[in-house]
């Protein structure tokens, strides 16, 4: 259009500076980025921010980052709101601050991040006692959570004592020397994922069920490698019960709220509250859960029963020809006894669902859930009349065979058809924490 400035005519063009930019705006350096949210990992830290709400009439086109306490800064390109800062000190604080670049030069920082302290990844291990490799979705709120499901995940000798042995070493029950549920005693403690892991710096926590006749005729005590323990003494059950390591005591009665798998989840949250925040955590969290007796939580009652569960083909089946005197003498099991303990079990692990969402959903408060490895196991399978056993021990699939499942950084979800076994779990724990074991000391295969 024309218009006319004193007496002169001139053209008034509307000029295009990019998206969403008139040349009536004013030109100038962008604003302030929102204050990052960061994430700690294992020498890096993860910066999420919001873009400046003004832009200067210019388009941004990278971004600063400093982190102030290194007088260190790195320069992202593009508009990407996301930045991982590597090469950082563990354990060492830091925060940060973005800034926005146009061509009009760089604008002012963003307030400071809140702090951090970027730390070798945490473990959280979570064991539980006679779970079935088949049951994990009755655990539909941890499976939420998502993960990378070992559907091939076996366990050499499937009794509590000799498998929970060789899940601390990383060693067959030949070499531990723990081959039967009563010689928790002969494992030689001093060499352990715990121990390894507290070797470079890792704050260790121990809750729930260790090894069968533990403290093996002693005064409770700690095992080496654990700085905080607590692990069932006397006779295992859900109410009634005691805890103990080193010097404390911890008695818990018939109360409703003194449900023991309630009561393992709540010394974990605790663990992970008070933890130092410069220091990674190794955590086993062992509830006795779904282990004889089968005693659910009031809660519970009623969970699973209008599940069904089919009985498989080899329910009370008989092999006379393959089968050792001993099994062919086994007599047959009711149906409906076994279809009751599977629905028990089946509410007992509604217990276990809660509590390993409660401690994950600490972790995440705490903002640590992000560099934290979470694996859940079991220390055997069990079996509901295949074969017409209702216990573990035998050689059986349904007793060797065991839930295996993996969170944590890097870790891509979905399902892994690998062959694994419980001796594998302390060489993978050694290599995400970078802890070197001694020589030729596994029989199992990291599968970090």
């Amino acid at each position: 259009r024309l218009r006319t400035v004193t007496g002169v005519q001139t053209c008034a063009l509307p000029i295009s500076l990019g998206a969403g930019v008139h040349a009536s705006a004013a030109i100038g350096p962008p604003g302030a980025p929102g204050a990052p949210t960061v994430t700690a990992f294992d020498q890096a830290v993860e910066l999420r921010w919001h873009a400046p709400t003004s832009t200067g009439g210019l388009p941004i086109d990278s971004y600063r980052i400093t982190w102030p306490q290194g007088n260190r800064t790195r320069t992202a390109s593009g508009t990407a709101t996301t930045f991982r800062f590597p090469g950082l000190p563990n354990g060492e604080f830091a925060s940060f601050t973005v800034a926005a670049h146009t061509t009009a030069g760089w604008g002012p920082a963003s307030p400071i991040s809140s702090g951090v302290y970027p730390t070798r990844p945490n473990i959280l291990l979570i064991l539980t006692d006679d779970q079935r490799y088949d049951s994990l979705d009755q655990m539909p709120i941890t499976m939420a959570h998502g993960w990378r499901n070992f559907v091939n995940s076996y366990v050499p000798e499937p009794q509590c004592c000799p498998a929970r042995a060789s899940l601390l070493t990383g060693r067959l029950p030949s070499h531990t020397g723990v081959d039967t549920l009563e010689r928790g005693n002969r494992l030689d403690d001093d060499i352990t994922i715990a121990t390894m892991l507290k070797n470079v710096g890792y704050q260790t926590r121990f809750f729930g069920k260790y090894l069968n006749s533990y403290p093996f005729g002693r005064r409770p005590f700690n095992p080496p490698g654990w700085e905080t323990f607590q692990a069932f003494v006397g006779r295992y059950g859900y109410y009634d019960y005691t805890l103990a390591g080193g010097s404390k005591y911890l008695h818990f009665g018939s109360a409703e709220t003194d449900y023991a798998t309630d009561k393992i989840g709540a010394l974990a949250v605790d663990a992970a509250q008070a933890a130092s925040p410069k220091r990674p955590i190794f955590m086993e969290l062992a509830p006795i859960s779904p282990h004889w007796p089968l005693e659910i939580a009031p809660r519970h009652v009623n969970a699973c029963l209008d599940r069904t569960f089919p009985l498989p083909p080899n329910f009370n089946a008989t092999d006379t020809r393959g089968e050792p005197a001993w099994l062919a003498a086994e007599a047959p099991k009711s149906a409906r006894s076994v279809t009751d303990a599977y629905r028990r079990t089946c509410a007992m692990l509604a217990s276990v669902d809660e509590m390993d969402d409660a401690v994950m959903r600490e972790l995440a408060r705490e903002r640590r859930l992000a560099n934290t490895y979470v694996v859940f196991t079991s220390d055997n399978g069990y079996q509901f009349g295949e074969h017409r056993l209702t216990d573990k021990g035998d050689l059986y699939e349904e007793s060797i065979r065991v839930p295996l499942i993996v969170r944590g950084p890097g870790v891509v979800s979905g399902t892994d058809e690998r062959l694994t076994s419980n001796i594998d779990l302390a060489p993978t724990f050694a290599e995400w924490a970078r802890a070197t074991p001694p020589t030729g000391f596994f029989d199992g295969t990291s599968f970090a």
